[in-house]
């Protein structure tokens, strides 16, 4: 069974990090939901594993006991 690729596109956005004892900073913030990661099998209270390389994230769904 060959699995389909759906490819989407996000901005990411500014989120600015003020703490008491150093100064403002911007990092960048990505927010994703929708019908089409649901889609993907990620529910509400999943836990996920991020992968992180250059210029790749590749989000993860960790297995459960029941799996």
């Amino acid at each position: 069974m060959k699995e389909e690729i759906d490819i989407r596109k996000i901005k990411i956005q500014s989120m600015y990090i003020t703490a008491r004892w150093k100064n403002t900073k911007v990092v960048p913030r990505l927010l994703i939901c929708g019908d089409w990661f649901k889609n993907a099998g990620f529910e509400p209270k999943d836990v996920v594993k991020i992968i992180v390389q250059n210029n790749l994230l590749i989000i993860q769904k960790e297995k459960n006991e029941k799996e």
